[in-house]
């Protein structure tokens, strides 16, 4: 019997692609009930036993496709509802992922966001039974259709009077589809722990818009922030290449071999 898996986020960019991925080896089911709403996840926690879930994805997050969605206050709800469907997965012997950000690493109480996947992960991280644990850390996501992140969305809409921020500042960018198999490639080999999704180098934002005019064509564009300077940027880590997994989209777009 093939293995159960349930998404929650299943909608969403890197949930819709991911149920598409998985679907051939494992019994995907969708979250249909809305979490966030009074008496939402006790249907769900029902939903699970009686299904017989062996593995929770939680995808679900305040949308960071939203105006300012790093400020609301709502990724508090998310992070209790994410360390509440957690405790019950964790007692009830159901694998857990959650998803974390390549920010969460420490402490911003400006940054409801960060914060709040900071505080889940170091929540999720402390339980007794670590081995029903994942926190997989996707690095920045790239997604054209999706426009994101908001520079390749400032790109496409205001090509011809396009402003380039802070050009130097370097990211470690990684293609949505790199990422879902990155997702993949934890599920099938049963990983636990804390794990990044990320192309392992550093590019500068310039970079990164240059590569895109020499795809879609040459385009003029303003720069602000040229004198500003940046610390290194995370990178990360390369533990998931142990087990087979390459970013082959990122690779292709940027045209080097990732390290």
């Amino acid at each position: 019997m093939a293995t159960r898996i349930l998404i929650v986020g299943s909608s969403g960019f890197i949930g819709s692609q991911l149920c598409e991925s998985l679907q051939n080896d494992y019994e995907i089911h969708r979250n249909t009930f809305n979490l966030l709403k009074a008496g939402g996840l006790e249907e769900l926690k029902k939903y699970l036993l009686l299904n017989r879930i062996s593995v929770v994805v939680q995808l679900a997050w305040n949308s960071n496709g939203r105006e300012n969605y790093h400020l609301s206050l709502a990724n508090y709800d998310w992070r209790d509802l994410t360390i509440n469907l957690s405790i019950f997965c964790h007692d009830n012997n159901i694998k857990f992922v959650g998803v974390g950000s390549c920010l969460d690493g420490k402490l911003n109480r400006t940054n409801p966001y960060i914060n709040s996947k900071y505080e889940t992960k170091k929540h999720l991280l402390s339980m007794k039974s670590t081995n029903l644990i994942a926190w997989v850390r996707p690095f920045y996501v790239v997604n054209f259709e999706q426009k994101r992140p908001r520079i390749i969305g400032d790109y496409f809409e205001k090509k011809e009077s396009f402003i380039l921020k802070n050009p130097n500042e370097k990211l470690d960018y990684i293609f949505s589809e790199d990422v879902v198999t990155g997702f993949k490639s934890v599920i099938d080999n049963q990983m636990m722990g804390e794990i990044d999704i990320g192309s392992g180098f550093l590019t500068s934002n310039l970079d990164f818009i240059n590569r895109l005019n020499e795809i879609h064509g040459k385009s003029d564009f303003r720069m602000e922030g040229v004198d500003r300077e940046y610390k290194a940027g995370e990178v990360a880590s390369p533990f998931l290449r142990q087990f087979g997994w390459i970013p082959h989209v990122t690779e292709r777009f940027f045209g080097i071999q990732c390290i």
